[in-house]
């Protein structure tokens, strides 16, 4: 199983509980395969848009692409994993400037994930969604 993880800047709050499984940091700052671009993260926290929005997803989508084609040992490592273990993929994206789930990197990898992976290919859409919001935090 693959799913989202909603990271803390200043450390886990207590009354959050943790997923249990494998937790994959993949923020700007980091060369995590699934992680975005610097530039493409201030680029739309600048002015969050719907249009603006659009292009992100335009750009992470590229991304992934170019990424899966260059740096693919790092998908199939992470895909086997996902096979034997609960993957959670941790980011910082779920702010007071971006609260909405669907709109996090994490929640377009996973979606994006289906199309290529099997680890995907038994899990129906309502465990997808429930798996997007598991760490979902309402501010």
């Amino acid at each position: 199983m693959i799913g989202r993880y909603k990271m803390y800047m200043y450390g886990h709050p207590p009354h959050v509980p943790l997923p249990n499984g494998i937790i994959h940091r993949a923020t700007k700052n980091t060369n995590h395969c699934l992680a975005p671009t610097d530039e493409i993260v201030q680029k739309y926290l600048m002015n969050p848009t719907q249009e603006n929005w659009s292009i992100y997803e335009t750009k992470y989508f590229d991304l992934l692409e170019l990424r899966f084609k260059n740096r693919r040992k790092e998908f199939d490592e992470l895909a086997k994993l996902a096979t034997e273990n609960d993957v959670y993929i941790g980011c910082f994206c779920l702010t007071k400037k971006n609260p909405d789930v669907y709109r996090c990197h994490t929640v377009l990898a996973i979606m994006d994930w289906l199309k290529y992976f099997k680890c995907g290919n038994n899990i129906d859409e309502n465990e997808i969604h429930y798996s997007i919001n598991l760490h979902k935090e309402v501010f």
